[in-house]
């Protein structure tokens, strides 16, 4: 029978999403993705499950557009997701499911945290990118 694992979050540190995002989760050396690994499976055929925080600048919005290369279940525990307009369109408590295959994306105008589980390996990263919010 495999043991459970018990990790008090607070205890673990946040790490650079570099490994996540590469170098486009830096602006002029301060990154904007921070990650702490929750469990990470893989090796044995498993997913990975991380907690993601995201950190724009002031005024800025970070445009994510990923490919989910397994499913992945994302819980938001603070801050949320934006239109281009850098309106708050998803908020703490909501969940997203972006299934295996599907290309998704989203605008993050202020600091947001959320639960990511994946079932197998983490999305494919197409584009992390800066963006001055839409005026209408």
């Amino acid at each position: 029978m495999t043991k459970g694992v018990f990790r008090r979050s607070a205890a673990l540190e946040w790490e650079p999403g570099g490994g996540l995002f590469g170098g486009k989760s830096l602006l002029d050396g301060r990154e904007l993705a921070w990650v702490k690994v929750l469990s990470d499976r893989r090796g044995d055929g498993e997913g990975i499950a991380y907690l993601l925080n995201l950190r724009p600048p002031a005024g800025r919005l970070i445009n994510l557009v990923a490919t989910a290369r397994s499913d992945e279940h994302v819980w938001l525990l603070e801050g949320g997701y934006c239109d281009r307009n850098g309106v708050q369109r998803n908020f703490p408590g909501d969940y997203i499911l972006n299934p295996t295959g599907h290309r998704h994306g989203g605008f993050v105008g202020a600091e947001a945290v959320a639960l990511v589980v994946c079932t197998g390996e983490p999305d494919e990263i197409l584009g992390f990118d800066l963006l001055e919010p839409e005026r209408k």
